[in-house]
């Protein structure tokens, strides 16, 4: 049979996804190897349905139509069936399983720190999500189901299972319900930018497909943060603000621009400075489902020139920093003509709506971030000794308690000088830190404060599981 060959090269790639998650025995972190054992286990659910349809479903459909007459009066084997009906869906076929395969090896050997995740998933999961996310690399920003990765692709392979009867033959197929036999999990693939992997300045876009991550799944529930916007809007205002005369196009539009607010709301003023180089690297021309990028760089604008208050000087000198870089760019785009005064009136009052849209939604902003890092923090004249020795470290029969160190307040230039000149971690909410971080990009050396960076992540959440046990002891 002519597709012996294909079914052992796909028994081949079913094996090597078993050899793959054997790789992830080095990941030092369980939830992350949970997440990506079951990915695997989607895209080898996927294999099987290519090999399975292939070996059963078309087989079988071909042989009945081997002994059916043509319109010459002819009878064609199996293999001409094949290759004359079935050669563009057993080409997609190949292909698939290939992707697969490719899919699979980027997600183990990612080169994303898998401390990222850990940071990152803390958005999806203030929304009460906790279906596996994880990363690989690719050539753009996306997020995709699992479903639109894996299952979509075979649909074709799927029906024939589902359908796999001649009409007008007698011989009787039964019918498969692949995606039963195989079931595809529910979960999120986002892709990263190949170079931009390990480059802390493009990591803030995560931010942005992890917020699209939220509202693809409160989607499927009829709650998108599209949709909750929408209701939202029509409570302020008796129109949608327009940014493109066509209706869908103004939606799609309308939601990466909600994407962007919400991601620099979250992940603070920086932002704006990774998704201007973002869109400097890769510039795009404005298409029905991504809007002009001087539309999305003036909306981060507007949240750099909006008045914040916070008892840190780390958030009033990353606006500044991020003002500075956007404004001449912004300033070309009314230059050029990109941006008008009506353009801007419609954009400022889209950000006026998000603004308020935002405090409805329970999902922490940078600001907050800064309040929580500031209610946590002792001064540094708190030594740990001195610590053990407040009335708070006893329990009422007057017994030692287990107790949460508390970090000293670190200023701009602290966090800027303990990172850059003493290549020092620290165990802060990674959202400040990568912030002071890119505030100070030009003094950034890959080999010198990279694993430093990453290390501070690691630090904070480990902080973070301690503190969180110790509430729980304590209690």
């Amino acid at each position: 049979m002519q597709l012996t060959p294909l079914i052992e090269h796909i028994d081949g790639l079913i094996d090597r996804t078993d050899d793959q998650k054997n790789k992830l025995k080095n990941i030092p972190f369980l939830k992350i190897d949970k997440m990506l054992v079951q990915t695997i286990s989607n895209y080898k659910n996927g294999l099987l349905i290519i090999h399975d349809s292939l070996t059963d479903s078309l087989t079988r459909k071909a042989v009945i139509l081997s002994k059916i007459e043509t319109r010459a009066g002819d009878f064609l084997t199996p293999d001409q069936v094949i290759y004359n009906i079935y050669q563009a869906l057993v080409s997609s076929a190949y292909s698939t399983a290939e992707h697969f395969n490719g899919s699979v090896a980027l997600l183990v050997e990612s080169g994303i720190p898998w401390e990222l995740y850990y940071w990152l998933l803390e958005i999806p999961q203030s929304f009460g999500i906790n279906k596996p996310i994880v990363f690989r690399q690719g050539i753009r920003f996306v997020t995709q189901t699992f479903y639109e990765e894996i299952a979509k692709p075979l649909a074709p392979l799927i029906e024939i299972a589902k359908d796999p009867n001649v009409q007008g033959s007698l011989i009787q197929i039964s019918p498969v319900d692949l995606l039963k036999k195989h079931p595809i999990d529910d979960g999120y693939i986002i892709t990263c930018i190949r170079s931009e992997a390990d480059n802390p300045a493009m990591w803030p876009i995560l931010c942005h497909e992890m917020f699209e991550t939220v509202d693809k799944d409160l989607g499927c529930l009829g709650q998108s943060l599209m949709d909750q916007f929408k209701t939202y809007v029509k409570t302020q205002v008796a129109v949608m603000p327009l940014i493109n005369d066509e209706k869908l196009a103004n939606e799609n539009w309308l939601l990466e621009i909600l994407m962007d607010f919400l991601a620099i709301n979250s992940f603070g003023p920086m932002y704006a400075r990774s998704l201007l180089e973002y869109c400097q690297r890769s510039p795009y021309y404005p298409t029905p489902e991504h809007p002009e990028m001087c539309y999305r760089i003036y909306s981060a604008y507007l949240y750099l020139t909006a008045p914040t208050k916070s008892q840190s000087d780390i958030f009033s000198i990353c606006q500044q920093v991020a003002k500075e870089q956007i404004q001449p760019e912004v300033t070309r785009y009314e230059d050029e003509g990109n941006l008008d005064s009506e353009k801007e009136r419609v954009l400022t009052q889209l950000f006026q709506l998000m603004v308020k849209f935002s405090r409805t939604i329970k999902t922490p902003t940078f600001v907050h971030r800064l309040d929580n890092y500031i209610a946590e923090s002792q001064t540094s004249a708190i030594t740990l000794k001195d610590l053990i020795r407040k009335k708070e470290a006893l329990d009422p029969e007057g017994k030692q308690k287990f107790i949460q160190f508390k970090d000293p307040l670190l200023s701009f230039d602290r966090i800027k000088n303990t990172i850059f000149n003493f290549g020092i971690s620290l165990a802060i909410d990674p959202n400040i830190l990568l912030n002071v971080v890119i505030a100070n990009l030009d003094e950034y050396n890959k080999e010198t404060h990279y694993e430093v960076i990453v290390d501070s992540i690691k630090k904070w959440k480990i902080k973070s599981v301690w503190d969180s046990s110790i509430d729980v002891i304590n209690k």
